[in-house]
């Protein structure tokens, strides 16, 4: 199916941590009962984030400037959520570059898959939410 460059990587995270965490560095410690709140309430924005953060850093690596990158290259996502045993979300993603016309496009040359692997760690590192309280008090860390 196509050429395209595929990594999948779970991507998943614990509502004690501060930002999403890969497979193999997931901290399964039990999350507050508010953490764990945050993290269900805020999950769809993190996604949003970390696509954008990734978006920006595959198109930073390749020497693009973000909005060059939908020229030269499609990245689309596959996403599934489920619940741990604590009763807290995490999501399995399928992350894939396609040249610019989509999975019947070559995939450029740049785009590999160590280098897609290596991009998404890095933009998931500083994705986060702060939420607070209305006195201004943090209420939790994403």
């Amino acid at each position: 199916m196509g050429n395209g460059t595929t990594t999948t990587i779970l991507a998943s995270a614990a509502p004690s941590t501060r930002h999403l965490r890969l497979h193999g560095t997931y901290d399964y410690t039990a999350p507050t009962t508010t953490q764990a709140r945050c993290w269900q309430a805020h999950a769809g924005k993190l996604w949003r984030r970390f696509t954008i953060a990734l978006r920006r850093k595959l198109a930073a690596t390749a020497g693009l400037k973000v909005f060059e990158f939908k020229n030269h290259a499609r990245l689309s996502y596959a996403r599934a959520a489920e619940y741990q045993r604590l009763g807290v979300v995490h999501f399995h993603a399928v992350v894939r570059v396609d040249g610019s016309d989509g999975p019947h496009d070559p995939t450029p040359a740049w785009a590999t898959a160590e280098l897609l692997g290596d991009c998404i760690k890095s933009a998931a590192r500083p994705v986060g939410i702060d939420t607070t309280w209305l006195d201004g008090s943090t209420l939790c860390s994403l």
